[in-house]
């Protein structure tokens, strides 16, 4: 029991932040307790507790050989050997002794680095001295703030993946949204991205930590708690949030919105890494949940609702009229951690996002027809564009024009207020700019735009990055193999 909770521990550290902790609990003791389950089987069988954990025992270290290194596995069996060579008789007995032994000092050591990962202090990822500063607002209409993840510009949508967004940006403007069809994200990646929109200006990821993992968590920590969200809750906003699949993003301590899907939890298919389709099947039920319409009548104003929708970004589980679609990536693997630089599994990453573009555009459309008619602001935009040539640690032979392009929309039905992002400048329109237009009109502050600035980051280790030329940009991408 102690091996088998090993691997969901361990792996959990290794996409730390990606989910919550409790889904590692409850995985780690669905596990123990189906190992305990085989246990009881074996001992009904063979009549002896040793024999049948022992028996148990062998095919969990087999499976522990992708999560523990493998001085520890030859440790794990030579310390077993020895335990059943010193006393033959009961050699079994000892075998099995020094397996449980092992496993705890194993666990243990696994258990305690996932407790000082949790327990590290999150800080705000600091924006330098151009970010917003706490405002004291003179209107308090509510704010709904929506992200469509990896949603790119017209013309890279036009160019690369064959998607008309003149449909999609009219109905938007119908309903009165001010839309800017060809914006730039300050990062390439979703989380520094994002924190720099709620600062109102790009995050400085120098200042932060030199560990990923804990930048990561601090970024998550900034887009929840950085100066946009500090102004709003100074201000008395009710926060609510919906559940996208991925915890960095998730305003735990507000009112989540849409149901938790029955059944696995995202952890779980993520272990459970042989059928992709399981998180497929499970993002798609929380995808079609988030975009229930009608879903924000109860709340209390004025509300700040965050709805972060995992798409039209992988994984591409779901087709243009809402049935499911077959996934071939398990998780969120973007880039070329879908592609491999394959050309033929390129062509299925455009035709599953076009596909799942195409669904997302039709129900955003009706969730908005049906949000409160209260004093209102609308906020959507993309993080960054989507990755079909993408490459994570390689920016010389990334198409920077299709990752670091997208889209924003702004809307408001309060009398008086006037949010135009078309005519805010300069061009090309950063999103860090988004929220400096929403507070100038909401207080007597303030914030005029800033110039664009992009940077293309490396996976490994966001602190390096690459400086973008917008003069270069090559929207075909015909170049990128």
């Amino acid at each position: 029991m102690f091996l088998i909770a090993i691997i969901p521990y361990k792996q959990w550290a290794d996409y730390w932040g990606a989910f919550p902790l409790w889904q590692a609990h409850r995985a780690a003791a669905i596990a123990a307790l189906v190992v305990l389950g085989l246990v009881l089987l074996m001992r009904w069988l063979t009549g002896s507790w040793a024999r049948s954990a022992l028996a148990v025992s062998l095919p969990v270290i087999g499976l522990l050989a992708q999560d523990i290194d493998r001085i520890s596995l030859l440790i794990l069996f030579g310390v077993t050997a020895i335990a059943a060579l010193i006393d033959r008789s009961r050699r079994t007995e000892n075998a099995s002794l020094a397996v449980t032994i092992m496993g705890f000092v194993l666990f243990s050591g696994t258990f305690l680095q996932v407790v000082n990962l949790q327990g590290q202090e999150r800080t705000v990822v600091p924006a330098g001295s151009e970010a917003i500063s706490r405002v004291t607002l003179s209107q308090t209409p509510s704010i709904i703030h929506i992200v469509l993840d990896g949603y790119g510009s017209s013309e890279v949508l036009s160019r690369i993946y064959g998607h008309d967004t003149t449909p999609f940006f009219s109905e938007l403007e119908r309903r009165g949204f001010s839309v800017v069809p060809d914006a730039v994200s300050p990062y390439s990646q979703t989380l520094p991205s994002i924190a720099s929109v709620m600062s109102g200006a790009p995050v400085d990821l120098m200042s932060g930590s030199p560990n990923p993992r804990a930048l990561r968590q601090n970024l998550g920590y900034t887009i929840r708690n950085g100066p946009v969200p500090s102004s709003l809750e100074q201000a008395g906003y009710t926060f609510a949030w919906s559940e996208s699949g991925y915890h960095l993003l998730d305003f735990e301590r507000a009112s989540r919105i849409n149901a938790a899907p029955l059944g696995l939890t995202a952890f779980e298919t993520r272990l459970l890494q042989f059928s992709p389709q399981l998180f497929g099947r499970l993002h798609n039920r929380m995808l079609k949940s988030t975009l229930t319409p009608g879903s924000l009548d109860d709340l209390p104003t004025p509300f700040f609702y965050y709805q972060h929708l995992i798409a039209p970004h992988p994984p591409f589980s779901i087709n243009a009229d809402g049935t499911s679609r077959r996934s071939v990536s398990a998780y969120l693997a973007d880039g070329d951690h879908f592609t491999r630089s394959d050309e033929a599994r390129r062509q299925i990453y455009i035709e599953g996002y076009r596909e799942k573009i195409r669904f997302v555009e039709q129900a955003l459309l009706r969730q908005i027809d049906a949000f409160p008619a209260v004093p209102l602001i609308i906020i959507i935009h993309g993080d960054h564009g989507p990755g079909a040539f993408l490459r994570h640690d390689d920016s010389a032979n990334t198409c920077l024009a299709e990752r670091l392009t997208t889209f924003a929309a702004v809307y408001t039905n309060v009398p008086g207020l006037k949010l135009d992002l078309e005519s805010f400048a300069p061009r090309p329109l950063s999103i860090v700019n988004i929220y400096r237009l929403v507070l100038s009109r909401l207080s007597n502050t303030v914030f005029p735009p800033l110039d664009p600035v992009s940077r293309q980051l490396h996976w490994s280790d966001p602190r390096e990055m690459t400086d973008v030329d917008y003069a270069e940009f090559d929207t075909s991408c015909g170049n990128q193999q």
